[in-house]
């Protein structure tokens, strides 16, 4: 997925996740409302709520099953699939951006490359997209697939 200029992206800390979820579920009134419009936002579109590795982990401990399940369903309605890489694989990915960008100069030949870039042929657009140079056009993509 690709963020939509315009769209604001809100992180969450877990204990806020936690919270909304249990506002929505009913179990924290004072918190029901803004549960039910963070819901309401996310499904509108106007806004991105990511989740990190660090979320799961942290509700994987969750020891109630019931509250996790309840949580893990109100971040999964909210979060509609967003997550944010974790560092090691940013920073790897940058890496091989520079190195595609200093070794290729059209798309063409990063397309002729896309074995060394670890790059299928279904998600040669997504990946293409994550290490393209700024400022290249990238409006003819899909003819290369």
């Amino acid at each position: 997925m690709v963020a939509v200029p315009g769209e604001q992206v809100i992180h969450l800390d877990t204990k806020d996740w936690i919270g909304l979820a249990r506002g929505y579920y009913g179990r924290a009134l004072e918190l029901q409302k803004t549960a039910k419009m963070v819901l309401d936002i996310s499904e509108s579109g106007q806004a991105i709520f990511p989740l990190s590795l660090v979320h799961f982990i942290e509700t994987v401990k969750n020891q109630n099953p019931g509250g996790r399940k309840r949580l893990a369903e109100y971040v999964i309605r909210v979060s509609q699939g967003w997550a944010i890489l974790p560092a090691p694989i940013i920073i790897d990915l940058e890496i091989d951006r520079q190195d595609l960008v200093s070794k290729y100069k059209t798309i063409e030949e990063v397309r002729k490359h896309a074995a060394e870039i670890k790059v299928t042929p279904k998600n040669f657009d997504q990946a293409l997209e994550k290490i393209k140079p700024s400022g290249h056009d990238t409006k003819d993509l899909g003819k290369f697939i």
